[in-house]
């Protein structure tokens, strides 16, 4: 048998001329060349039946992304009609249950892959949840806003960075439960932004916390507490930085 290199090219025109390319060798018959060193990934067969269920899970996800895809364009599609001013950029992800607990200003614009849940009659909590987008506000790419327990209102001229989350109710916590399984808190719900206010990329506001008209918030930040008007807060959790002078 002739060695084949790639470091000479006589030892190249060697191996191809004594290589059988009518009568290739078989692949096979087990996948046992795999236990120890040196095999070769074209020398295993898998059975037949073996992607089957690869195949079908594949499907199945495939057919479920679909399903969402229009399910998410449909009710785009609504929401543009209802509210003409209204530059919602998909993909985005739209959990409402009542059309009617949303209000928009105009213009508002929303960034793809964001998530907007607004749930009126949530069964974990007897607070409505109701969002409020003032006109001319924006809201960057990949933001969260879960309107759920708790109504969520944002003011006019407002920008809203990338990967920001607004969490309008949380569930409570008590010992030997499943967090999960608990009612969501209605003694600390719902938030409030102002207007003329910058939140920056990758913030977190919590339930309860109002922001007050031309305040900033500063990337990364985790707002636990209201912020009065015209003041630069962050960090985790957030702080006052400075007022706005």
């Amino acid at each position: 048998m002739v060695e084949c290199g790639l470091d000479s090219e006589a030892r190249r025109s060697a191996c191809l001329q004594s290589t059988d390319f009518t009568n290739p060798p078989k692949i096979a018959a087990s996948s046992k060349n795999l236990v120890g060193s040196g095999y070769s990934f074209h020398s295993i067969q898998l059975p037949r039946n073996q992607f089957r269920p690869v195949i079908i899970f594949a499907l199945k996800t495939w057919l479920r992304a679909q399903r969402n895809l229009w399910r998410d364009s449909h009710l785009s599609r609504q929401m543009h009609t209802r509210w003409p001013g209204l530059d919602a950029k998909e993909p985005i992800s739209w959990n409402i249950d009542d059309p009617n607990a949303i209000n928009f200003g105009s213009p508002v614009f929303i960034g793809p892959f964001s998530e907007i849940v607004v749930t009126k009659k949530g069964g974990q909590s007897n607070i409505v949840g109701r969002l409020h987008i003032g006109s001319r506000t924006c809201i960057g790419a990949g933001s969260n806003i879960r309107a759920a327990g708790g109504p969520i209102t944002i003011g006019d001229d407002c920008l809203i960075a990338q990967h920001v989350s607004l969490v309008a109710s949380n569930h409570t916590i008590e010992t030997g439960r499943i967090y999960h399984e608990l009612a969501w808190d209605d003694k600390r719900f719902g938030i409030s932004i102002g207007n003329n206010v910058w939140i920056g990329a990758g913030v977190t506001v919590l339930p309860g916390c109002t922001i007050g008209d031309n305040s900033v918030v500063g990337a990364g930040s985790v707002v636990t507490k209201s912020i009065p008007d015209g003041t630069v807060w962050a960090g985790v959790p957030a702080r006052q930085i400075r007022i706005i002078s």
